[in-house]
Protein backbone atom coordinates (compact mmCIF):
# COMPACT_ATOMS: atom_id res chain seq x y z
CA UNK A 1 0.00 0.00 0.00
CA UNK A 2 2.42 2.76 0.59
CA UNK A 3 4.53 1.94 -2.46
CA UNK A 4 1.45 2.85 -4.17
CA UNK A 5 1.08 5.59 -2.59
CA UNK A 6 4.48 7.01 -2.64
CA UNK A 7 4.24 6.36 -6.66
CA UNK A 8 7.01 3.47 -6.58
CA UNK A 9 5.00 1.40 -9.17
CA UNK A 10 4.14 3.60 -12.02
CA UNK A 11 4.79 7.16 -10.99
CA UNK A 12 1.90 8.09 -10.42
CA UNK A 13 1.68 9.46 -6.27
CA UNK A 14 -1.69 9.68 -3.92
CA UNK A 15 -3.17 12.76 -3.74
CA UNK A 16 -3.01 13.02 -0.09
CA UNK A 17 0.93 13.39 -0.49
CA UNK A 18 0.27 16.57 -2.21
CA UNK A 19 -0.87 18.60 0.79
CA UNK A 20 1.30 16.48 3.95
CA UNK A 21 4.54 16.03 5.06
CA UNK A 22 6.39 13.30 7.23
CA UNK A 23 8.25 15.22 10.11
CA UNK A 24 9.19 11.21 11.28
CA UNK A 25 7.38 7.81 10.83
CA UNK A 26 4.03 7.68 10.16
CA UNK A 27 1.21 6.35 8.64
CA UNK A 28 -2.33 7.23 7.48
CA UNK A 29 -5.24 5.44 9.30
CA UNK A 30 -9.21 5.77 7.71
CA UNK A 31 -11.51 3.86 9.37
CA UNK A 32 -14.40 2.09 7.57
CA UNK A 33 -17.51 2.41 7.37
CA UNK A 34 -18.35 0.21 9.24
CA UNK A 35 -16.17 1.33 12.05
CA UNK A 36 -17.22 4.53 11.72
CA UNK A 37 -21.15 3.93 12.29
CA UNK A 38 -19.79 1.15 15.63
CA UNK A 39 -18.02 4.56 16.89
CA UNK A 40 -21.23 6.64 16.00
CA UNK A 41 -23.69 4.07 17.95
CA UNK A 42 -21.09 4.13 21.02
Amino acid sequence: MLARMAGAEDGIRDALTRYTTAVSGAYYFVPSVEALRRFASA
